[in-house]
């Protein structure tokens, strides 16, 4: 397989779907090993479904931490990297980040913006973003989330226009245990639901990876499975995709900064340099 053409046909909106990961069947007992311990009482599917939303929330909190700043979990997913082709000297990684969306959250008032149908790059995240969806156990149909392929060359009106960066970071961004009420924190999403004839559901077992270009129009579906769905969310961009300004256009992005100041190599943590995060958005400013 030619990976840089597989990669650059990602931005192109394509689709990936890796079902045997070998590497992922260590990576994944190191999650499910701590997530057990954030829930000792049982199944954590199971036990997060028993608890109120704000108890929830500080039990995630913690366990968001562990996995994102872990060294030892960086470590388990090299193997992940290699194994799905990606040289790990070219990628900038923004976090390992872990997510619990409990049955029937779309009750939940406080739960209600994870569901809205966004970009990515709405929050202000690069166009050449890369997204990794892995399920921490099996996802049944209907209970992941979706995506919009007809909008990915098809503007939608958003309220991103409102989102900065800055005032995010301040706000403690997402799934942070701050109010939000304080500073009104904003959740850009479609103003009307999408139009789509043929929508995309992502789902699979435990060990499966999906890849996906982060501009792609998706959103959380609702949950009615019975368990709560565990999955880890990894996002990145190549280094050769910003040097060479790669990526869709911003046909519907007004969102104000850059999340690639907080993206660093995986190799020595080294941060973007602020003279290729230039280079790279200059592509993307309106002449």
């Amino acid at each position: 397989m030619d990976l840089r053409k597989e990669a650059e046909n990602l931005l192109l909106g394509k689709l990936i779907l890796h079902k045997n990961i070998t590497a992922l069947s260590s990576f994944l007992s190191l999650i499910q090993s701590l997530v057990q311990s954030s829930f000792p009482e049982g199944d954590p599917r199971i036990i997060s479904n028993q608890l109120l939303y704000e108890d929830l929330s500080l039990r995630m909190f913690s366990l968001r931490n562990r996995i994102k700043e872990g060294e030892d979990v960086a470590e388990a997913f090299f193997p992940v990297w290699r194994e799905v082709g990606f040289d790990p000297e070219e990628i900038y990684l923004d976090a390992i980040r872990i997510r619990c969306v409990q049955n029937g959250f779309q009750e939940i008032e406080a739960a209600k913006p994870s569901a809205f149908i966004h970009r990515d790059p709405w929050y202000a995240n690069p166009q050449c973003q890369l997204n990794f969806w892995i399920p921490v156990y099996d996802v049944m149909f209907g209970s992941g989330f979706r995506i919009y392929p007809t909008y990915f060359d098809q503007a939608i009106a958003n309220d991103s226009n409102l989102f900065d960066y800055e005032n995010w970071i301040k706000q403690g961004g997402f799934q942070s245990l701050r109010n939000q009420e304080e500073g009104k924190k904003i959740f850009p999403s479609s103003e009307s639901i999408p139009e789509e004839m043929q929508p995309y559901d992502v789902y699979g077992n435990s060990g499966e990876l999906f890849c996906f270009a982060s501009h792609h129009l998706h959103g959380t579906s609702p949950n009615h499975s019975g368990l709560a769905r565990f999955s880890l969310e990894v996002r990145f961009v190549l280094e050769s995709h910003l040097e060479e300004r790669l990526g869709p256009d911003k046909l519907d992005n007004f969102s104000k900064g850059n999340t690639l100041r907080h993206m660093y190599k995986l190799n020595g943590k080294k941060p973007v340099s602020d003279v290729l995060i230039k280079h790279y958005e200059e592509r993307f400013v309106s002449k």
